[in-house]
């Protein structure tokens, strides 16, 4: 089994427990900020990608019903998180005016933040981490 630690002072943690923690202290704070349009479904209450399929469903029967071709292109962002660029993100998360405390414990963490993977009984060196965000 692979495991991702984190370390706090001199001990490791899996970062599951702990981030899962404080990520929902953090939403809790800032959910209110970051509404978006009801056109977007995922990882969002009461809008489950089973709405956006239903919605795709209907538009394109609807295309079909008049007559009309429909043209379909799909993308794959199965990676987006990893590349989230940090920078970006900040700027984006001052333009919805996260309170200055919050932003600065997330500059903060996703800065200073130092990674070590466990296999087995062994334990790889400490690295950082540029890009992505937090997931699980």
């Amino acid at each position: 089994m692979l495991q991702i630690l984190i370390i706090i002072g001199q001990l490791l943690y899996p970062t599951d427990c702990i981030t899962q923690i404080i990520e929902l202290i953090i939403f809790e704070r800032i959910e209110g900020l970051l509404v978006t349009t009801d056109n977007r479904f995922g990882f969002k209450s009461k809008h489950s990608t089973d709405m956006c399929v239903y919605a795709f469903r209907q538009t394109i029967d609807y295309y079909n019903s008049h007559g009309n071709p429909v043209f379909i292109c799909f993308l794959d962002a199965s990676k987006a998180f990893d590349r989230v660029n940090h920078y970006t993100l900040f700027n984006k998360l001052i333009t919805r005016k996260v309170p200055g405390y919050i932003l600065r414990l997330l500059v903060n963490w996703y800065s200073q933040q130092r990674y070590c993977v466990q296999w087995g009984e062994v334990i790889s060196g400490l690295f950082s981490v540029s890009n992505g965000v937090k997931q699980g």
